[in-house]
């Protein structure tokens, strides 16, 4: 099976789950499942793919798919507070927050941008940060989102 160079970078190399989604450009959720469907071979934190599993999962999913495919930062509030996150499929993205929440998950806002600019935004917000990517709702970051409400 041919394989891109993000993808066949991944077979006999041990990698974290974030390495495996920023090399696919796609969520660490959606990484992870890839490592467990791949048959990953644990390592510590650290898994490795054989080159057979890989291309079996290959073929029953759309993850060939180049770096460049216009990723997403975006915003979605849960309860009180907001999740800032990048996908490259925000539809399935927001799909998947919504089930694994217990709560009604909204969409508030998105812009282009990747791994990069979402840490960015990490950074910028960290006063705000409850765990994780959730930060509280603080007027900053309020008026960053409708910011970027207005400018699409």
């Amino acid at each position: 099976m041919a394989q891109s160079g993000a993808v066949s970078n991944l077979v006999g190399q041990y990698l974290s789950v974030r390495e495996v989604a920023a090399r696919l450009s796609c969520s660490y959720d959606h990484a992870l499942r890839i490592m467990i469907r791949a048959g990953a071979e644990k390592q510590g934190r650290y898994v490795r793919i054989s080159e057979d599993t890989l291309a079996s999962y290959l073929a029953t999913c759309k993850i060939d798919k180049p770096k460049d495919m216009g990723s997403v930062v975006y915003f979605v509030a849960g309860g009180e507070l907001i999740k800032i996150g990048t996908t490259i499929d925000l539809e399935t993205r927001l799909k998947d927050l919504q089930n694994m929440s217990a709560t009604a998950i909204a969409f508030l806002s998105s812009m282009p941008g990747g791994y990069k600019e979402e840490r960015e935004l990490h950074v910028r917000f960290a006063h705000l940060r409850a765990h994780g990517e959730w930060f509280r709702r603080g007027d900053d970051l309020l008026a960053f989102i409708d910011s970027i409400r207005d400018a699409g």
